[in-house]
């Protein structure tokens, strides 16, 4: 243990620091630890190993030009798939500069004070404060219910329930509220119809150049070696992205059968629901333009 870590320590727990009947209240606790490149990556692991925790360290090398990069409490996809692959009983993601902190479990649930500016993806439920200007998404319940209890601006989405004290700003900010399916099943939707649209792109491009090709070879024209050699990469292309349509088509079908599944989804806003605010029920959309100062519920039920 430092000197630093250890001072502090010892102005917690007095001298019992110094005597073997100190307790190890993580004892036994298998944690790994996303220190974000920055400011916690001495002190945290340290700090949680006095504490008797079987500490695992991730992105705790910083070099003053990775801090928060792909990492962190901003990007928790990494410390997810880690605490399932360590079999840890949790898993403790900082900001750069370890004023920020977000608990996952392997189970999926998301705990944190507050998400800002983050990308949370949640197999289980999600717990918080507040959520400004992030992306979050949960297949089970999101409640902000803390003091201040708001959501502001960004994509919420969860299968069953979104709870909140007051959604949008004042101000109008954008916030999107989507309920009623699978938030990870929509993301993946949504993907593959990008994919789709970008393969047919490519092939509108491509085959008029093939299909003009083949005419003047079928008008007798010699090709040279570099173009014979163009309009064969050209088909080959046409072929990849008709194959990629085909089995992308097929998974989007299949992903839309599991959407008509869902059967049930709430909001609840609790104070002030906001104009700039869409709410999204199922395949439903409601665009908020005036203000509500009470108690807001919406229920759908397949």
């Amino acid at each position: 243990m430092s000197e630093s870590v250890y001072n502090y320590s010892k102005s917690i727990h007095g001298d019992a620091l110094d005597t073997e009947q100190y307790e190890k209240p993580l004892a036994g606790m298998k944690i790994v630890v996303d220190c974000a490149e920055g400011a916690s990556f001495y002190t945290s692991i340290e700090a949680l190993k006095d504490l008797g925790g079987q500490v695992i360290a991730i992105h705790n090398n910083p070099d003053g030009t990775n801090i928060n990069k792909e990492c962190g409490s901003t990007h928790l996809h990494e410390l997810q798939e880690r605490v399932v692959a360590e079999e840890a009983m949790l898993g403790l993601a900082f900001d750069g500069d370890a004023d920020r902190l977000l608990a996952v479990d392997a189970k999926g649930n998301v705990v944190a004070k507050f998400i800002e500016n983050a990308t949370v993806e949640a197999g289980g439920f999600v717990r918080t404060d507040a959520v400004l200007h992030s992306r979050v998404s949960a297949k089970g319940d999101i409640e902000v219910d803390g003091k201040k209890g708001f959501i502001t601006g960004g994509v919420v989405r969860s299968t069953n329930l979104i709870s909140a004290k007051s959604i949008g700003s004042p101000m109008g900010t954008a916030t999107v509220i989507e309920v009623g399916v699978d938030p990870i099943l929509k993301e993946r939707l949504q993907v593959m119809e990008r994919e789709i649209a970008e393969s047919e792109k490519i092939i509108s491009t491509a085959k008029p150049v093939v299909i003009a090709f083949g005419k003047r070879m079928g008008a007798g024209e010699k090709m040279s070696r570099d173009q014979l050699a163009r309009a064969q990469m050209l088909q080959r292309t046409i072929d990849e992205n008709e194959k990629r349509i085909i089995k992308n088509c097929k998974e989007v079908e299949e992903i839309r059968g599991l959407l008509e599944l869902e059967t049930e989804a709430t909001v609840r806003v609790r104070s002030n629901l906001y104009p700039g605010t869409q709410i999204t029920i199922s395949d439903v959309s409601y665009f908020v333009k005036d203000n509500f100062f009470s108690f807001f519920h919406i229920l759908f039920m397949d």
